[in-house]
């Protein structure tokens, strides 16, 4: 009872910060040096600033504390390249589709998605300091890019959003409670219902068996992904759990070898076992 009280008074007090504008750039620009001073290689070979760690309250000022508490929204991480990279190879024809980025935070996954030919790349995210930073770090790598393919941000709380596009993939790092994730993939079960071709691709899938639940959803790859050599001091583990699903109605991707995902830690790690038989 005591613990849970003094979580609510640490948030209380947290959100009465961040509530003004110059609040919330003191903790943006403190916390992500504080947590990773030195800067991931990505950031450092690309000239971006997508490292470090954003917690939870600071990504909406208006989230509420009983929202938080109960652990609808996660913090901010940036992803690591080599599960995303793994993950897009397995896609046959990356250039029908858009790629887009439920909770992109500083845009990591967004600058990664638009090295390769996708239609669009598009991210959406709730923080408008987050989506400044996006921006900023796409603008800087505009000039480097092999691919042509345009990129972009969106501010908004994702369950206002509505892709009108037919074919989509979609990248997630496990930004969102089980709530949310339903309502996410309700929004979607009634898009693939009118020919929607979607890919999921869910990287630390805390959540997977609600895409599991859903009729509308095959598995289509699963691994634990080893962070490259360079990215392993900057993560908290040296792995990665990514699952893929498809659109029960796509032929492609096809699932290799069957795979279980087990909780590590419930409702921030899960790790996939490859099947033995």
């Amino acid at each position: 009872m005591y613990t849970n009280l003094f979580k609510l008074v640490k948030l209380f007090i947290a959100k009465t910060i961040v509530k003004s504008s110059a609040g919330q750039s003191f903790m943006y620009n403190r916390l992500p040096r504080a947590i990773n001073p030195s800067g991931h290689p990505f950031d450092i070979e690309n000239g971006t600033e997508t490292s470090g760690f954003v917690p939870f309250y600071l990504l909406n000022s208006d989230y509420s504390a009983r929202s938080i508490s109960r652990a609808e929204v996660y913090p901010y991480f940036g992803c690591q390249p080599n599960c995303l990279l793994t993950a897009i190879n397995r896609i046959p024809d990356v250039s029908r589709f858009v790629f887009y980025d439920f909770g992109c935070g500083m845009g990591r996954a967004l600058l990664v998605a638009s090295k390769f030919p996708f239609r669009k790349v598009v991210g959406i995210e709730i923080s408008k300091l987050l989506c400044g930073i996006a921006t900023r770090n796409i603008e800087a790598t505009s000039t480097s890019r092999t691919s042509t393919c345009q990129t972009t941000v969106i501010n908004s709380d994702i369950l206002n959003f509505k892709i009108e596009e037919q074919s989509a993939v979609i990248f997630m790092y496990n930004p969102f409670g089980a709530n949310i994730m339903k309502q996410i993939i309700q929004n979607l079960d009634e898009k693939i219902r009118r020919g929607l071709d979607v890919i999921i691709i869910y990287e630390n899938p805390v959540h997977y068996y609600l895409f599991d639940e859903s009729k509308y959803f095959l598995r289509c790859f699963g691994a634990q992904i080893t962070c490259s050599m360079d990215e392993i001091e900057h993560s908290t583990n040296s792995d990665d759990a990514v699952a893929m699903w498809r659109a029960a109605h796509m032929k492609e991707p096809t699932c290799d070898q069957d795979f279980h995902i087990e909780t590590v830690e419930a409702g921030w790690r899960v790790e996939i076992v490859l099947s033995t038989s």
